[in-house]
């Protein structure tokens, strides 16, 4: 749907963000009720939702493998395990070699592959994207597609993605389409198209490569590397030829911090986060560990 018609709307009510004003809604097993409590809400946030924004909503202060390792250690891993995890999971979108720069040192691109790592850091049933290529040109759209199209289906993950671009829908098993914050209509998007699509992408591989159930997560992290790390040592290989189309961006407060404790993990955060409040930006700070 275009801008407005409740898209994002409709994400942050699934994710617990926001609270329906009437209706049903049950998400990964929880159903919302009056009597839900904010804990179970962050529970469920934690442990079962991955959130992907499209404006990143990195931490400034803090390094590309922190902000992934974060969610991890306000679940209570040990800050060793949650760095080696968040390293790993940099590895499967191409930033093995940027784990140590912070946001204001990569690309749009690739701070959209960090925040990708730091939605899968706790192994979440269902990732919620809300444009997550709306910030990008053409090449890192293709590029974050393919990976999210991987991470379904080699990964088995699920996934909930809000755009304004039709051409995104093909990526898809299904289509809703929504206007004025109703859906108008739901879309079953076929093989022939899909297939289309990924032939044009060169990712026909993939309509071949199910996620087994039996497979491990091992398994399924070598099937991962083995299909993306080609692709993302040609897109760095073709940036370092060309130049980036697309400019790190400069530092500046995040434009919104959600549901996390920065200051929990970082103190250095903090006045980011005080100057986010002052200005009104973004969603509730929830500085509580226990409320991320």
């Amino acid at each position: 749907g275009k801008s407005g018609s409740g898209k994002t709307s409709l994400l942050n009510i699934i994710g617990s963000i926001d609270r329906p004003t009437r209706g049903d809604v049950r998400v990964c097993g929880l159903q919302f009720r009056s009597s839900t409590t904010d804990s179970e809400f962050a529970l469920l946030r934690r442990r079962k939702l991955g959130f992907v924004f499209q404006t990143f909503n990195l931490i400034n202060s803090l390094s590309a493998v922190e902000n992934v390792a974060l969610p991890l250690i306000l679940s209570g891993v040990s800050r060793a395990q949650a760095i080696a995890r968040a390293r790993m999971l940099l590895g499967l979108v191409g930033l093995q070699e940027r784990c140590n720069h912070e946001p204001s040192q990569l690309s749009g691109g690739e701070q959209q592959r960090v925040t990708i790592a730091r939605a899968l850091a706790n192994s979440p049933q269902l990732l919620l994207l809300d444009e997550p290529t709306g910030d990008l040109d053409s090449v890192n759209t293709d590029n974050i597609m393919a990976i999210l199209f991987a991470l379904n289906r080699i990964m088995g993950v699920t996934m909930v993605m809000a755009t304004h671009d039709p051409h995104l829908k093909s990526y898809a098993n299904k289509a809703l389409h929504m206007l004025d914050g109703k859906l108008l209509r739901e879309e079953m998007i076929s093989s022939v198209t899909r297939s289309e699509l990924a032939t044009s992408k060169g990712l026909s591989e993939l309509l071949e490569r199910v996620s087994l159930e039996n497979d491990s997560e091992e398994e399924k992290r070598e099937r991962l590397m083995k299909f993306l790390g080609p692709r993302q040592r040609q897109l760095q290989s073709s940036i370092a030829r060309g130049g980036d189309m697309e400019s790190p961006s400069a530092p500046s407060a995040a434009k919104a911090i959600t549901f996390n404790a920065a200051g929990a993990f970082n103190a250095a955060a903090d006045n980011d986060n005080k100057e986010e409040e002052r200005r009104g930006g973004g969603h509730t700070i929830l500085r509580d560990p226990e409320h991320y």
